[in-house]
C-alpha cells in the first residue's frame, strides 16, 4: 500500500474516534443546555438584578456594583455585590446553600471591609446573605448574628427576614453612631436565640 492510500483509507479505530467525538460534541452541547436550565430553575441567570432592584427599593441605594475588587498594600479584597446610599453600605455574598462556613466567610469580609474602604467608614455596614437554597437552622444562625438573608429563586431576589428583625452594623466600635437602617418597615427587638 503507498502512502497516499494510508492517508485515504479510514482505519476503523479512526473511524470509531470520529463517531465518539461527533458523540461527544452533541453530549456538550446537550450538557450546555441542561445546565442553562438547571441555572434558570435556580435563578442563576438574573439574580444580581433582582438584588439590585431589592436593595434600591428596600434600602434606597443609589450605587450598586457585582464582582469588586480592591488591591492595597495588605493584600487582596474582594466582594461579590455591594451596594450602598449616603448612610449605608450592604455587602452582600452570593452562594448556592447557605451554611455555616458561608456565613462566617462574610463575617470574616464584613470585618476586613473597613481596611480597604476607608472611603465608607461614615456609612453603617451590613452583611446580607444570597442564596438559592437555604436550611432553617443555617438561616436562624445569620440572622441571630445580624446579616440580612434572601433568597434567589427563579429569577428573583427576596429577602427572608423576619418582622421586627434589627441589622448589625458591622463597622468598628469607634465609627458607630445611632443608626438605623432605611427600610420601610420599622425594625423592632432582635430573634431570641432558641
Amino acid at each position: 500500500m503507498t502512502n497516499r492510500e494510508l492517508k485515504t483509507k479510514t482505519s476503523p479505530a479512526r473511524e470509531e474516534r470520529r463517531r465518539s467525538d461527533r458523540e461527544a460534541g452533541l453530549t456538550v452541547d446537550e450538557l450546555d443546555r441542561q445546565l442553562k436550565k438547571i441555572y434558570e430553575k435556580m435563578g442563576l441567570t438574573d439574580e444580581w438584578d433582582w438584588i439590585e432592584k431589592t436593595l434600591h427599593k428596600q434600602f434606597h441605594t443609589h450605587s450598586s456594583a457585582k464582582g469588586h475588587t480592591v488591591r492595597r498594600d495588605e493584600g487582596e479584597f474582594a466582594i461579590d455585590t455591594h451596594a450602598y446610599n449616603d448612610k449605608e453600605f450592604y455587602l452582600v455574598t452570593i452562594c448556592g446553600r447557605l451554611e455555616s462556613d458561608t456565613i462566617e466567610y462574610t463575617l470574616e469580609t464584613l470585618e476586613a471591609f473597613p481596611r480597604f474602604f476607608e472611603e465608607h467608614a461614615d456609612r453603617a455596614l451590613y452583611g446580607m446573605m444570597a442564596a438559592t437554597e437555604i436550611p432553617e437552622a443555617a438561616r436562624e444562625e445569620a440572622l441571630n448574628l445580624g446579616l440580612f438573608v434572601g433568597l434567589i429563586r427563579n429569577e428573583k431576589f427576596k429577602l427572608q427576614t423576619p418582622p421586627g428583625f434589627i441589622p448589625r452594623d458591622f463597622r468598628p466600635r469607634s465609627k458607630k453612631k445611632a443608626a438605623k437602617p432605611s427600610m420601610k418597615s420599622k425594625p423592632a427587638k432582635p430573634l431570641r436565640k432558641k
